[in-house]
């Protein structure tokens, strides 16, 4: 059973990740504030990162360079998400 991280600003999405990860039979967590994410990593270590690209403190390709950068914290796997539709 994998754990993964879910980086969101929107609940909703949140929820519905989170709700789609149990049903597949993985626990998850949630941050909304990107900025502590480097800080959750280093205290409780995750099998992957969902990371939404559009964050409002930090975006999430900032993140992901910080991430990648880490000694430590550049083994976990990310995959970047987002809601945006490229409508409009």
């Amino acid at each position: 059973m994998a754990e993964i991280l879910v980086v969101d600003d929107d609940s909703q999405a949140i929820e519905q990740t989170c709700n789609l990860i149990a049903d597949i039979g993985h626990t998850s967590d949630f941050l909304v504030e990107s900025r502590y994410l480097v800080a959750k990593l280093e205290a409780h270590w995750v099998d992957l990162i969902l990371l939404d690209v559009n964050m409002p403190d930090v975006d999430g390709l900032t993140l992901l360079k910080e991430l990648k950068a880490h000694p430590t914290l550049n083994k976990i796997p990310v995959i970047m998400v987002t809601g945006e539709t490229g409508e409009g």
